[in-house]
């Protein structure tokens, strides 16, 4: 089965869209192959602190990795610079 994957929003808009593309517990074996697939074509990738670390090696070279972890007491990002 083949998915749309464009760059274009589901309106057909040049204005992209947004993916969640959940990792599993931890786990880079339990990602799905719809994620794995938009993985493979996202511009821009934000990850949080469970996000498993070995399936950002695979990400083209010009992907820009985001890092919005947050942990109890130590926050990366605010939640209005995820936001942004």
């Amino acid at each position: 089965m083949t998915h749309d994957v464009s760059p274009h929003g589901p309106d057909g808009s040049a204005d992209g869209w947004v993916a969640l593309v959940g990792g599993g517990p931890g786990s880079s074996g339990l990602i799905t192959a719809r994620g794995l697939e938009l993985l493979g074509r996202a511009d821009v990738v934000v990850v949080d602190a469970l996000a498993p670390r070995d399936l950002l090696e695979d990400l083209d070279p010009g992907t820009e990795v985001i890092d919005a972890s947050k942990r109890r007491g130590r926050h990366v990002m605010s939640q209005e610079e995820i936001d942004a």
